[in-house]
């Protein structure tokens, strides 16, 4: 896919879950405005991704290692970034994303500490934390970009990522405990414990994470 932001289709698929301002919302305890930040956070993860594709591949892009449900699925992911916001907002972002011809598989762990302070216990409290999973047939956005239309091919974008939500799962993650065990300028590391409510995926969760701090 020629544009970054289409390599993030699992929290653009979440974002058309959870609506917009003004619009339906399928999850009514969407908080304001979430639709537009899902988006906005969906930039920066394909900017990071894109820089770390770039990047050697000796060069620490950090980790996430969870294991999800009753069976043990065990997740990885090799690349895990942090970013620092304003207001005291920790947002730690993991994925692995696999393709074939033209379909593509996408997990993402998301996570947004909103009172962070350094090392130290936190409860997640919003709606913005989640690990997704989606499916998507990109055979309609590539045949659409190779043609040159770009109004069709935000048209197949919209479809694929709604046929996608329909095969995937999302878990809510709000009341995950999350430790920062460790942080500096260069990585913060911490663990997360969850269980709760899924749609379609695993009712429990735990794992850690290294995430390499992003501007």
């Amino acid at each position: 896919m020629r544009s970054p932001s289409r390599i993030t289709p699992a929290l653009f698929a979440l974002s058309l879950f959870v609506g917009c301002d003004g619009g339906d919302k399928e999850v009514s305890t969407a908080e304001p405005g979430t639709g537009q930040a899902l988006v906005a956070d969906a930039k920066e993860d394909a900017k990071d991704e894109v820089e770390d594709a770039k990047a050697p591949k000796d060069e620490d892009k950090g980790t996430a290692e969870l294991t999800l449900g009753d069976d043990g699925e065990v997740w990885k992911a090799k690349r895990a970034s942090a970013r620092l916001k304003d207001g005291g907002k920790l947002r730690i972002t993991a994925s692995v994303q696999t393709t074939s011809e033209d379909k593509t598989s996408r997990r993402q762990l998301s996570l947004t500490v909103t009172d962070y302070k350094g090392p130290g216990k936190y409860v997640i409290t919003d709606m913005m934390s989640n690990l997704t999973a989606v499916s998507l047939d990109l055979g309609g956005i590539k045949k659409a970009e190779a043609e040159g239309d770009k109004a069709k091919t935000d048209e197949e974008a919209t479809k694929a990522a709604l046929d996608g939500i329909k095969g995937g799962s999302v878990l809510l993650l709000r009341d995950a405990k999350v430790e920062i065990t460790k942080a500096d300028d260069d990585f913060i590391d911490g663990t997360i414990e969850w269980s709760g409510v899924s749609t379609g995926g695993p009712a429990k969760l735990s794992g850690t994470f290294h995430a390499r701090v992003k501007d």
